[in-house]
């Protein structure tokens, strides 16, 4: 009998996606390893095969977790032409994923506390935040560049994003979608 073939990229995947039930039931503290590898039914020693630590899993699970989101918002959003409608599609589409999955306010909460806490290297946080806001950042820029070219939006927006969200484009929708028009 021949060993079983495992896509290691697929297996991550599904094991980080199993953690994110774990750690919104029970939140970052509260979740063990063991929980985790218990859900996936892995052994506990297999988690560590793909993640070198529970706060690079729940990395990884989070960044998986947004991006997901992300991609298929963004299929979405292409037949969208008009900027000004653009960012208020996000807007509600962060909205309504909120709405749907309650374990988006557990885990956002979560990764709020890991990231301001001494627990995670600069590295791990810089990777967080490469994986996660960078690709937002960049499609929230191409939607400004297209609005100031339109004469939709004033060009100091671009300022603006950098200034009041230290570059976090979930503030920044949630800022412009108040104060702007799209009507």
């Amino acid at each position: 009998m021949s060993p079983k073939i495992v896509d290691k990229e697929s297996k991550k995947r599904q094991i980080a996606l199993i953690a994110l039930d774990v750690f919104a039931e029970k939140g970052f503290d509260g979740a063990s390893v063991k929980d985790i590898a218990e859900k996936a039914k892995i052994a506990k020693g297999s988690i560590y095969d793909y993640f070198r630590s529970k706060n690079d899993l729940i990395l990884y699970s989070l960044s998986t977790w947004i991006n997901m989101i992300g991609e298929e918002g963004y299929k979405k959003l292409g037949a969208v032409k008009d900027p000004a409608r653009r960012l208020s599609f996000i807007l509600q589409g962060w909205v309504d994923e909120f709405l749907r999955d309650k374990r988006m306010i557990k885990l956002s909460n979560a990764i709020f506390q890991l990231i301001m806490s001494d627990r995670l290297t600069i590295k791990q946080k810089k990777n967080f935040y490469r994986s996660t806001v960078d690709p937002q950042k960049e499609m929230l820029i191409e939607i400004f560049k297209e609005g100031v070219e339109m004469g939709i939006f004033k060009k100091s927006i671009l300022k603006f994003y950098f200034i009041l969200t230290n570059n976090n484009p979930i503030f920044y929708i949630i800022w412009i979608s108040t104060s702007t028009s799209f009507d």
